[in-house]
């Protein structure tokens, strides 16, 4: 399976209480999608997660580019001052962004979190399969976003390295 490059999604608040299980359709839990700095006809406005003091806008497009469905693997990492959930999206997920990509040219990937914009960051282009909720989160938030975008069935395993890799999520059959 091809990587892309990790993207950074910048911190944001974000209430956990709730997060058990996966949701029946996707994007119930956690959805990506395109966004821009600037208005867009057919993009809705939401306060940019991304600014301390909430005056910004950022215009996020209708089309879902993946979902909680699309998670391939959850990591809880250490991040500045807490912990952050790496996200691992599907080959097919990252082949719908670069498609988009091609397609609209935007500047941002969207993130969502039971119908809150938590975390934006700026699209690199091409197949992006990779993406980083930094909270910072207490361990505990951390752990319990990470098992709610995670697939069912996914066992929570031992770290993987004494560095910040953190909690995984491991996918592998048992």
């Amino acid at each position: 399976m091809r990587i892309a490059p990790l993207l950074i999604l910048f911190p944001a608040a974000m209430l956990l209480a709730g997060c058990a299980g996966t949701a029946a359709s996707p994007g119930k839990v956690m959805n990506v999608r395109t966004a821009q700095v600037d208005a867009v006809a057919g993009y809705t406005p939401y306060p940019d997660p991304r600014s301390d003091s909430g005056g910004s806008m950022l215009y996020v497009g209708p089309t879902l580019l993946a979902s909680e469905r699309d998670v391939a693997m959850v990591r809880v990492i250490e991040v500045k001052d807490g912990h952050g959930v790496a996200v691992v999206l599907s080959e097919e997920a990252a082949r719908r962004i670069g498609a988009a990509w091609q397609e609209d040219l935007f500047s941002y990937l969207a993130v969502f979190y039971r119908g809150r914009l938590i975390a934006a960051a700026p699209a690199l282009g091409g197949d992006q399969a990779n993406v980083l909720i930094p909270g910072p989160f207490t361990e505990e938030n951390a752990r319990r976003l990470a098992a709610s975008i995670a697939p069912r069935g996914a066992v929570i395993s031992t770290p993987v390295s004494s560095g910040p890799a953190g909690i995984v999520i491991d996918l592998r059959p048992r």
